[in-house]
């Protein structure tokens, strides 16, 4: 490192001794120390040197002026190490993993939100539980105090505390860089931890990864080998330890009960079966008076005959609302109302029946404008930009749509005779560009504990300073639907819980 540091303060050392030099003093706080001093002895004799050559009256500096420049190139010379060693942690942050779960999760700072996007630099738990998965792909538990720096997509940096990454195949390569070095990757599951003395302990649950020590020997664990790395980069043979099996029911187990409380919106559609004026239907939760429908025929569609009246009815113990056959669209106040102007996570679900159509009806010549849709309005006349639509067109192709005159529809064709669930992740921001996301479920593929790592579709470069106040409803088509429920939450697991995607009859 001396040589290193001596090399890059006299301007001689080539880009890869600068490089190597950077990482030593981001891991190595006793070679940051020693840099320190180096560079303080090498602004004194710099500026003492300086003091030997010839003046010129003309130009000669005070005493005054004598005295400040050895401290001022000092400060220089640490000032330029700052900016060079720690630029990281100052430079513009960038989204590159999203917050999946917390559980009892106490942060240092502001608390991030369930399914927000955590951006580089420092990231502190202080107590609980935490799941994150990196743009990369990697999946990060947090257990207890943690300090991580999210470097980017691929790799973090482990100040403290305990770490199990879950590293799919895609992921392969993925690093954990610590004060003594870095654990890389190779396809697995493993452990790792720093102590407050900055050692390095990495345990291999399932795979391999490479360990590299100070002297460049790379060592290889796989399942059930451990090993200890201290501060310097030296190695220490460690026992194999048993694998702590609490992580494993909280971040693999089955969905999650609904937590009452927790949703923003739900409507089951408990309500007498029969037909119904839209007027008594106040049940659900946060909600501001009863369903509403829309008056009126368009010349694409014609509107159901029932289109003053709900129908409700019960199929093998699941209450649902009956959209009659032709064009239906009801609306329903919210309670509270969802600003797109602020930081916010919000997940939107709906669960239906789709009935089977032969595939000649699955066509634009058949009925051109067959959809679901449900959709976050504003109120009327509030100016454009005020709507975020999901919904699913006579193809069964997912899309998503604003009121921006935006448009994104997937290439995925979800397939119909069975019980369907959407579910939509809107992210507003204050600053910046808004995201929504749109994936639908169903019994060969349904949700996870967590939110999937891929999504149907999703938007690009939308902007919507909306205030979006109710839900509509809309579901146009040659066969009747069975909309069962409706949940607004702001987290993933409040709005997929209890879901069963077991398919009921048509009778």
């Amino acid at each position: 490192m001396k040589d290193l540091a001596s090399r890059y303060l006299d301007g001689t050392a080539t880009d890869g001794e600068v490089a190597e030099l950077s990482a030593q003093l981001r891991t190595d706080a006793a070679a940051r120390d020693e840099y320190l001093r180096l560079a303080a002895v090498h602004a004194r004799l710099a500026t003492d040197a300086g003091l030997w050559v010839e003046r010129q009256p003309e130009t000669r500096p005070s005493s005054r002026a004598l005295f400040w420049r050895p401290l001022a190139a000092a400060a220089a010379i640490v000032g330029l190490m700052a900016a060079m060693f720690w630029m990281r942690e100052k430079a513009p942050d960038v989204p590159v993993a999203t917050l999946l779960r917390t559980e009892d999760a106490v942060w240092a700072g502001e608390a991030p939100p369930e399914g927000g996007r955590l951006h580089t630099g420092r990231l502190r738990l202080r107590g609980g539980r935490a799941m994150l998965r990196l743009d990369g792909g990697a999946e990060l538990l947090l257990r207890g105090a943690v300090d991580l720096r999210l470097d980017d997509g691929g790799s973090v940096t482990l100040l403290a505390g305990q770490v199990r990454a879950q590293v799919p195949e895609a992921a392969v390569g993925f690093t954990i860089h610590t004060p003594g070095g870095k654990v890389v990757d190779l396809g697995t599951e493993f452990i790792a931890s720093v102590n407050r003395d900055g050692q390095t302990e990495v345990s291999v649950v399932k795979g391999e990864v490479e360990v590299p020590d100070r002297d460049g020997v790379v060592h290889r664990l796989t399942t059930g080998n451990s090993l200890a790395l201290d501060r310097k980069g030296a190695t220490h043979p460690m026992a194999t330890r048993l694998v702590d099996k609490s992580w494993q029911p909280w971040a693999k187990g089955e969905r999650d009960a609904l937590r009452a409380g927790r949703l923003l919106l739900h409507e089951t559609f408990d309500y007498p079966v029969g037909d119904h004026d839209p007027s008594v239907l106040t049940g659900g939760t946060g909600w501001s008076g009863p369903w509403t429908i829309f008056q009126g025929k368009h010349a694409d569609q014609p509107w159901s005959a029932k289109m003053h009246q709900m129908e409700m009815g019960t199929f093998e113990g699941r209450k649902a609302w009956i959209s009659p056959v032709g064009k239906t669209r009801c609306q329903r106040l919210l309670a509270q109302p969802l600003s797109m102007k602020e930081d916010a996570v919000r997940y939107v679900s709906m669960t239906w029946f789709e009935e089977a159509l032969p595939p000649e009806q699955r066509t634009f010549d058949f009925w051109p404008m067959a959809n679901i849709m449900l959709d976050l309005r504003g109120s009327e006349g509030s100016g454009p930009g005020q709507r975020v639509g999901l919904r699913l067109n006579y193809l069964m192709r997912p899309i998503i749509e604003s009121g921006a005159g935006q448009g994104f529809e997937s290439r995925v064709r979800v397939g119909d005779g069975r019980r369907l669930l959407l579910v939509g992740k809107i992210l507003s921001r204050r600053e910046g560009e808004d995201e929504v996301f749109l994936r639908v479920f169903d019994a060969g593929e349904p949700p996870g504990p967590v939110e999937p790592d891929s999504w149907d579709i999703g938007t690009r470069g939308l902007r919507l300073d909306a205030i979006l106040d109710r839900v509509v409803l809309e579901s146009i088509g040659p066969k009747p639907r069975r909309i069962e429920e409706i949940r607004i939450g702001t987290t993933w697991r409040d709005v997929v819980a209890d879901w069963n995607p077991e398919t009921t009859s048509d009778s």
